[in-house]
């Protein structure tokens, strides 16, 4: 179950941010908080974009958003809850910068399972499944394994 936990959670977030490049150039501000942080018109359509795909792959599965999260009191939690960010790092995603990603965890109970981070590119990830202590860096050239107990780095086929 956890392989395809992260084999679709990888893909889900490969095609937010390809629709975050997308949308880049006709980025627009919605709302500015405190510190300089603020979110986008593209931050609710990616959210969206990801919560929709996650819902679908993973019925009945507990969705928590940094978008959804940032308009309510306290978000409800699960024995199986996914977390997203759709666009971390909205301030470089609005002056038209690489500096950002899209990144969804997902928690059985009160541990992450499987963490991804993809990258602006949307060829560059780093994602883990914890279990396994893994930790894994793909480019456009192959995955990598950065961290796995008791072995070395080499190439994996994913």
């Amino acid at each position: 179950m956890r392989d395809r936990v992260l084999r679709d959670v990888v893909r889900i977030a490969r095609f937010a941010t390809t629709a975050a490049n997308r949308a880049q150039p006709n980025t627009r501000v919605e709302t500015e908080g405190v510190g300089g942080s603020l979110t986008t018109r593209e931050d609710g359509v990616i959210d969206k974009i990801i919560v929709d795909s996650l819902r679908t792959t993973f019925p009945g599965a507990n969705v928590i958003s940094e978008e959804a999260f940032k308009s309510s009191a306290a978000a409800t939690h699960t024995d199986d809850d996914f977390i997203v960010d759709p666009i971390d790092g909205s301030v470089n995603y609005t002056l038209g910068g690489r500096g950002w990603c899209c990144t969804i965890a997902h928690k059985v109970r009160a541990d992450v399972d499987v963490g991804v981070i993809c990258r602006a590119d949307a060829t560059t990830l780093v994602y883990a499944q914890i279990d396994d202590a893994r930790v894994i860096y793909e480019d456009g050239n192959g995955a990598t394994e950065l961290l796995r107990p008791a072995s070395s780095a080499s190439k994996v086929s994913l």
